[in-house]
This record gives structure tokens, sequence and C-alpha cells, in this order.
């Protein structure tokens, strides 16, 4: 009766880890680094970082949710000050994303995928900065002799403008196609491929405003274990 006791908990204990461990992989958990190249005539280049965890629905298709970070270059703003530019200073924004990914292939070593995110785009406050137009200041090309003579006095209200760059919260969307290739016995894979970035923003500085979509496009690589 014993050893049939002692039998019977040791099968338990082997059924239950099999199924946790069938459980456990049908989660999944990634990181990714991307560099975006800005398109369009106000381009912006950036770096971005995700974190997500997800659940395969099937051997092909999963869904989760992610957290990431966005570091983009320095936009140029329209100004509302003759003969002045306006540019953002780098600007960082958090994002909180929702995802799906369809795996072409099945069972394979290598699969092409195509993956979408869209979530919500959490915007750092920046600083702004003016710069004279050199043409304005240089109207017949002197500067191409080094002069140095020239009368700022006009410009010192810049100075005391106020340089505060306020970035409002939008929604974005990222697109990505890639390859994926297993890794190991543990069902860790690594990816990589191009996204496409969409990022909505709206600036608003100096008493005005700026709504833009920027679109970026590179390479993105990622690891899902």
């Amino acid at each position: 009766m014993k050893k049939r006791f002692l039998l019977f908990i040791t099968l338990c204990l082997a059924l239950s880890q099999s199924l946790t461990a069938q459980e456990v992989k049908k989660y999944e958990f990634g990181a990714s680094a991307a560099y975006g190249i800005g398109l369009g005539e106000e381009t912006l280049n950036s770096y971005k970082l995700d974190l997500s965890a997800g659940y395969k629905i099937d051997e092909h298709f999963s869904a989760g949710v992610g957290l990431g970070y966005r570091y983009a270059g320095q936009p140029l703003l329209p100004s509302n000050i003759e003969n002045v530019y306006i540019w953002g200073k780098n600007y960082q924004s958090f994002r909180a994303f929702f995802y799906g990914r369809y795996n072409f292939l099945s069972g394979k070593k290598w699969t092409p995928f195509v993956s979408m995110q869209l979530g919500y785009a959490f915007f750092k406050n920046s600083t702004i900065s003016y710069h004279i137009d050199p043409f304005a200041l240089f109207p017949e090309g002197r500067m191409m002799y080094g002069e140095e003579d020239v009368d700022l006095s006009e410009y010192e209200y810049l100075k005391n403008l106020d340089n505060t760059l306020v970035i409002k919260n939008r929604i974005f969307g990222s697109l990505d196609l890639g390859m994926s290739r297993k890794i190991g016995r543990h069902g860790g894979a690594l990816s990589f491929g191009v996204f496409l970035d969409v990022q909505p923003a709206r600036f608003e500085y100096n008493k005005t405003s700026h709504e833009k979509v920027y679109f970026s496009i590179g390479p993105k690589l990622g690891y899902t274990f």
C-alpha cells in the first residue's frame, strides 16, 4: 500500500512538472533594440528599446503588451520670429503598447514573421534654442570672409525668451518585418528585420504650437524566450 501511494505521488509530481513546462511554453518574453532613420522633409533619427511579455495563442500567432523607450533627434520647428530658426533639443518618450506577431512557419528553425505595435507615447518635456538666420546677418555673403563685426543688438531679446518645449503625449504605431531563428533547446529565438515607425507629436513653445507626424525606418534586432 505504501509503495502504491509513493508511486502515485511520484506520478502526480511528474505530471504536474510536465503540465507546468507546457504552460510556461505558452508565454514569451522579448527584448529588442532598433535605430530609425527619419523620412520626409522634417526628419528625426531615433533609437528605441522595447521589452515585451506575451501569450502564444497557437504555433503561429502571439500577442501581448510591452514597454519601450525612444530617444529622438532635434526637430526643426516653425518659427514665429523673423530671421530666427527654432530648434528643439533631443527629446525622449516612454511607450506602453500592445503587440501582435505572426510567424509564417511553425516547427522550423528559420521563420519569417510580421509584427505590429499600437500604443501610447509619454513624452518628456524638453527645451528649444534660437538661431539667427546667417543670411540675415550676412546678406551679401560676407560670412565667407570670416568677418565678425556684426551688430547683434537687435537680437539681444532672444536671451530673455522662454525656451520651454512642451510635447503632448500621442498614440503611435509600428510595423516589423523580419526573420527569426531558434536558438538552443529552450525555445529562445533571435530575430532581425526592418521596422517602420509612425509617431505623431505636438510641440508647444513660445506661445505657438506645431503638430507633425514623423516616419522612421531602420534595422531592428531582438531576442524572444
